[in-house]
Order: structure tokens, then sequence, then C-alpha cells
């Protein structure tokens, strides 16, 4: 189990860093524009699109101790000034205008109802979002699975059939779904 484990975590952090990769490599230029990234985690997405001349980062998150995080680098990336990392739940809190840029990368995996949050992001947006659903039926699921069994966090796992139809129902005329290591981007 213990070489199982260990696979788990390799190729979780390749598919980590393959997203992020994506994601700025698609994401065009940001200079002046305003971004939000939904479930920041540690800041990393929200730090580097301001690093890379985004004018207003917002940054949300449920984990006050993600947030503590997320300021800290964003300090030391010298970029805080044009970031703000918000303890909120995205279904509650309410934005001032519209984003030209929306990531929800590695939301989906804890969220019950991804419908009213696509719609939301939809609502919100003025240009490109970027998401990432971890997929359903692979051996790596069920590692996955066990691993967060004892935490009590649920976790949640997408078809990429599920994937296209949450999309078109949230109304996204288009949409590119790319198929990871595992997950969907």
């Amino acid at each position: 189990m213990r070489e199982a484990n260990l696979a788990h975590l390799a190729a979780a952090a390749q598919v980590i860093q393959q997203r992020f990769d994506l994601t700025f490599a698609r994401c065009g230029p940001l200079a002046g524009k305003r971004v939000l990234d939904v479930g920041c985690g540690s800041g990393r997405y929200a730090v580097r699109f301001a690093q890379e001349g985004a004018a207003e980062v917002v940054a949300i998150d449920l984990s006050t101790r993600m947030l503590d995080l997320a300021m800290a680098r964003a300090r030391a990336a010298g970029v805080a000034e044009r970031c703000r990392f918000e303890r909120a739940d995205f279904s509650h809190v309410t934005f001032r205008g519209t984003f030209d840029l929306i990531t929800a990368i590695g939301l989906f995996d804890y969220v019950a109802r991804p419908e009213s949050h696509l719609a939301r992001i939809r609502d919100l947006l003025r240009g490109r979002a970027f998401a990432s659903f971890p997929m359903r039926w692979l051996v790596r699921t069920l590692i996955r699975r066990l691993s967060f069994l004892a935490s009590g966090c649920p976790l949640y796992f997408y078809a990429r059939r599920e994937v296209e139809r949450l999309w078109a129902d949230a109304g996204f005329a288009h949409c590119e779904i790319m198929a990871l290591d595992r997950d969907y981007f």
C-alpha cells in the first residue's frame, strides 16, 4: 500500500503542475485584467496571475490556513497589493462586477452540486474560465477516496460526459475538455 500511496502522490504532483502550466499557457495576456481564483488554496495561481500583470486578483477559499499561506506567498512575491484573499463560500459571496478570467482548479473535487457553481462562474465571467474535475473510474480514484475517508472530507469524481453536460447546462457556448492523467481540464 505504501508504494501505491507514493505512486499516487507522484501522479498528483505531475497533474497539479500540468494544470498550472496549461492554465498559464492558455489564459492569454493578463496585463490590466481582473481575475477570480475560486478555491485558491495556497495562492499559487493568484500570485502568478498578479506576477503576470493582472490588475486585480480576487482569491477565495474556505480554509484560513490556506489563505494565510496565500497571503504570505503574495507578500514574498511583492504582489500583495494586487491580490485580495478572502475566506468565503463561493455560493454566498457577493462580487463587484465581472472578471476577465476565472479559475476553479481543484475546486470541483469537493463540490456536491457543481451546477450552481458553474452557472455562477458563467454569470461573473466576461472572458475565459478554467476548471478541473477529477476523473471517475481510475485505480487512483479508489486510493484517493480511501485516503480521504478518514478525514470525513467529501470527494467527488466525474465522467467526461458529465463534465461536458455540466458546462453545456451552465450555458457555456464553447468548451474544450482535455483529459490529463487523472483530471479533466
